[in-house]
C-alpha cells in the first residue's frame, strides 16, 4: 500500500563558509611545504569536514558557531511532484538545473538583508522561486580571500537541495 512521506517538512541548509561557524583554516599547502605540513593541513581538513558533516546530519549547528554568531539561513520545502516533472523538462547546464532546483525549493532566507530594490522571490511558468536578480545578489558575495564566495554558498546549498531532493532523509543511524 502507497502511503504519502512522514517527513515532508521544511528544513534549513548552512554555508560551512559562512563566518558565523567557528570552523578550523585549512593551512594552504604549497609545493615547498613539508611533509609535516601537508599532513597537518589533512588532520585540519578532517576534522572540519567532521564537523560540518555532524552539524548537517544532526541539525545541530550550535555546536560550531560562534558566540552570538546569527548564520545566513535557507529554509527550503520538499519539491512536490509536479513541481519536479516540470524541472526534469527544464533545457540547461548541470549548474543551472541544480541553481534552478534551488531557486525552487527555497522559502525563506533569515538573517541576509537584501536591497530595498530586488525582489526577492518572483513566479514564473506558474511556479514561486527566487528570482534572478536575488540570485545575481548572492552570488556577487566576495572577500578578498575569495572573490567567488557567493558562487561557491550558492553551489555548496544546491548540491544540498539536490541531494535532500532525491535522496530524501537519508536516516542517522544508516550513516548517509
Amino acid at each position: 500500500m502507497f502511503r504519502p512521506g512522514s517527513l515532508q517538512r521544511d528544513y534549513s541548509l548552512f554555508s560551512e563558509y559562512d563566518e558565523a561557524f567557528d570552523l578550523p583554516q585549512i593551512p594552504q599547502v604549497t609545493d615547498d611545504s613539508t611533509d609535516e605540513d601537508r599532513e597537518a593541513s589533512k588532520a585540519i581538513a578532517a576534522e572540519r569536514a567532521s564537523k560540518i558533516r555532524i552539524a548537517r546530519e544532526t541539525g545541530d549547528w550550535k555546536p560550531i558557531l560562534r558566540p552570538g554568531g546569527k548564520p545566513v539561513e535557507f529554509v527550503c520545502r520538499q519539491l512536490p511532484g509536479t513541481v519536479l516533472d516540470w524541472w526534469h523538462d527544464y533545457k540547461a547546464g548541470e549548474m543551472a538545473r541544480r541553481t534552478m532546483l534551488l531557486r525552487l525549493s527555497l522559502k525563506a532566507i533569515k538573517n541576509l538583508d537584501f536591497p530595498d530594490d530586488i525582489v526577492v522571490f518572483e513566479s514564473e511558468d506558474g511556479h514561486r522561486k527566487l528570482s534572478t536578480a536575488a540570485l545575481d545578489y548572492l552570488y556577487s558575495f566576495g572577500t578578498e580571500d575569495h572573490p567567488q564566495l557567493g558562487r561557491s554558498v550558492v553551489g555548496e546549498i544546491a548540491i544540498q537541495v539536490a541531494e535532500r531532493t532525491f535522496r530524501g532523509l537519508v536516516p542517522l543511524s544508516r550513516g548517509g
